[in-house]
């Protein structure tokens, strides 16, 4: 597991800033674990898209 999985993993790398971090590694990480964090990262980009909030524009709301 690489630090950006362990990073996701805890929450503490959003899944933009893991995308842009991806990237930067790209020559080093193999091409398989790659793609397996890209479908990690755009997981959890569909999950926050879903729990952004359109009103507040933060994730998770805070106009409740």
């Amino acid at each position: 597991m690489c630090i950006i999985c362990v990073e996701l993993d805890k929450k503490t790398l959003l899944p933009w800033e893991a995308a842009k971090n991806l990237l930067e590694y790209s020559e080093i990480i193999d091409e398989e674990h790659f793609e397996e964090v890209m479908e990690k990262i755009d997981s959890l980009m569909d999950e926050e898209y879903i729990t952004f909030c359109g009103k507040c524009r933060i994730s998770p709301c805070k106009c409740k």
